[in-house]
């Protein structure tokens, strides 16, 4: 069991899943940025691992020794720190044409490089041969199903509706999922889990719209400050259910009178545009 750490907030939060998508794509000087000066357990051992893929192995050492002080039983930690101790021994070379293949083994990571070039004559591949087998013409199948109908198909439910827009979905709650303010209804916490369960293991982007009921000496248009309250809510739910990062939600307040219902009560609520990003 990972230990809390120091107390860290939403921002920090933040920051630690821009670091991890930075990381992702490569950018490691863009994520060492953002965890600068962090200090919960989960922002030090993702320097580390950043770190000991830069190839700054005593730093990264430095980091999960600091993970390690915090929450002794970090079994991450402890193994990167264990393969950067044993880091020259487990580097293993063998001949290839033109070069040589180096393997390295770091937390649990395979590294490798090689050199360009073409293959050796063994791995050549073999030359093409004639025939002349009457060709059997392949039948036709049906197209395969776009990113936006499997969305789609995942986010089905008997407590939404479900309608495409190009390749995005848009996901509207038949009930209002607020009793008041940015207070969840009863059954409403169950409900956004279901979506964000069904979003686990997706490529998507997510626009939470927050939606209010006019109410009389209140603005009339332009949005609200309860709304936008009302998506960072259902966005935090979805996120822990979904495990999307954080930074994969986009909170918009729509306007008082662009509520998806006529009823009032049902417009205590936010609704999704989920894009699907391949």
């Amino acid at each position: 069991m990972t230990a809390p750490g120091p107390h860290h907030t939403l921002g920090e939060d933040l920051d630690l899943d821009r670091a991890r998508q930075a990381a992702r794509s490569g950018d490691l000087h863009g994520a060492l940025a953002l965890l600068a000066g962090a200090n919960s357990v989960a922002a030090l051992d993702l320097r580390a691992r950043v770190l000991a893929q830069r190839g700054e192995f005593a730093e990264a050492d430095a980091a999960w020794e600091r993970v390690l002080a915090l929450d002794p039983g970090h079994e991450g930690a402890a193994a990167g720190r264990k393969a950067i101790a044993a880091r020259p021994r487990r580097r293993l070379l063998a001949p290839a044409a033109g070069g040589v293949v180096v393997l390295m083994l770091l937390g649990g990571v395979l590294w490798w490089a090689r050199p360009s070039g073409p293959p050796p004559p063994s791995q050549a591949l073999p030359a093409a041969t004639p025939t002349t087998a009457p060709v059997t013409p392949t039948p036709l199948s049906p197209p395969s199903p776009s990113a936006g109908d499997r969305l789609a198909a995942r986010l089905e439910g008997p407590d939404r509706t479900v309608t495409r827009a190009g390749e995005d979905v848009r996901v509207v709650f038949d009930d209002g999922l607020f009793s008041r303010g940015e207070v969840l209804a009863p059954e409403a916490a169950g409900r956004l889990g279901r979506v964000g369960r069904a979003l686990r293991g997706t490529d998507v982007t997510v626009t939470v719209v927050g939606h209010v009921v006019p109410v009389a000496g209140g603005r009339t248009s332009g949005g609200s400050t309860v709304a936008l309250a009302r998506a960072q809510v259902a966005a935090a739910r979805l996120s822990a259910a979904s495990r999307l990062p954080l930074t994969a939600f986009t909170l918009v307040s729509a306007d008082q009178k662009g509520g998806p219902h006529e009823s009032a009560a049902r417009n205590r609520t936010v609704t999704l545009l989920i894009h699907p990003s391949s």
